[in-house]
């Protein structure tokens, strides 16, 4: 039954929930670097740094702090950061404005590039198109994200003028310097995996261009684009749709690099200066947070994949 499909995946969503939680908690923890003698400074007197240690519950065993860390993200209190004394929620609501619309955008750049390149190499196998395609793609994943942040800047923003080289003038300036400031980030997020994409898309073209339907269509004599359109896109979807998921998590992370090249105040920069400065509440946050946020689409996508496609929801209930 469907009711016993969604149990089942909301049972696995927690589990990977906990099973992140315990992951992030204990990799922050062994950070190399004391937290109390980063804050004080190296010439702090013992008892004081003990005082601290106490105070930020770091003289705590382990169990005991993780438990008191999960049971404030269960409250969606995430702890107070050690460097800006502001709750880590408050950090992560004034970023996240900049980080959401810039990983969303880069997807949905994503899409528009690897979709119609994809299923146009699909099309054209082995004809001239495609091998420019395939030799753009191969190209494309070469190239690292800061490297193509670099030239894009270089070029955009140096010699042409046309868009900013870094910074972010809030959405209150304005929906278009906001979107403006973001383009060449987002362009440099979404190239290397429209690259990945249109190499599924164009396999998926492929395999169901050999599908009976899709000969059919083309007895009844329709068009090649219209068999695109109406046959061949519709039931290569799925799988690409599955790709896209796993995307959201490279999206994510590559904010890191990108936001910090481009000086974004975004989440990306947040937890890069947070490692530096062994911030660990809000090292913890944010990195939940993100990793919590890829569990979750990766989960939207396969049960929306479990509701669409019938066969997946057979197998799911084939379960014992």
């Amino acid at each position: 039954m469907l009711i016993r499909v969604l149990s089942q995946r909301l049972i696995g969503l927690f589990g990977f929930f906990v099973l992140a939680s315990i992951v992030i908690f204990l990799v922050v923890d062994v950070l190399p670097g004391d937290p109390a003698t980063l804050m004080l400074g190296t010439d702090a007197r013992p008892d004081t740094l003990n005082a601290l240690r106490h105070q930020l519950g770091l003289d705590k065993p382990l169990i005991i702090q993780y438990f008191s860390w999960a049971s404030g993200l269960v409250r969606l209190d995430f702890g107070t950061s050690m460097t800006y004394a502001t709750p880590v929620l408050t950090l992560i609501a004034e970023r996240l404005p900049i980080s959401l619309p810039l990983a969303a955008f880069s997807l949905i750049l994503t899409a528009l590039i690897a979709i119609p390149f994809g299923a146009l190499a699909g099309l054209k196998k082995d004809a001239a198109t495609d091998r420019i395609i395939r030799t753009g793609m191969q190209i494309s994943l070469a190239i690292p994200n800061i490297w193509l942040a670099i030239v894009l800047v270089l070029i955009f923003a140096v010699s042409l003028h046309w868009l900013p080289a870094g910074g972010f003038p809030g959405w209150g300036a304005g929906v278009w310097p906001a979107v403006r400031s973001l383009l060449l980030p987002m362009v440099a997020l979404a190239v290397p995996q429209a690259a990945i994409l249109a190499r599924i898309v164009r396999a998926e073209v492929i395999d169901k261009s050999q599908e009976n339907f899709v000969l059919g269509a083309r007895a009844r004599g329709l068009s090649d684009q219209a068999i695109l359109l109406r046959h061949i896109l519709p039931n290569a979807m799925l799988p690409v749709l599955s790709v896209m998921g796993l995307q959201c998590a490279f999206l994510i992370a590559g904010t890191v690099i990108v936001e910090t090249g481009f000086s974004l105040p975004g989440l990306g920069r947040l937890i890069f200066q947070a490692i530096n400065q062994r911030d660990m509440p809000v090292v913890k946050g944010v990195a939940m947070l993100l990793v919590g946020s890829v569990i979750l689409i990766n989960s939207v996508v396969d049960l929306a994949a479990t509701l669409i496609d019938p066969r997946l929801r057979r197998r799911g209930e084939a379960l014992p």
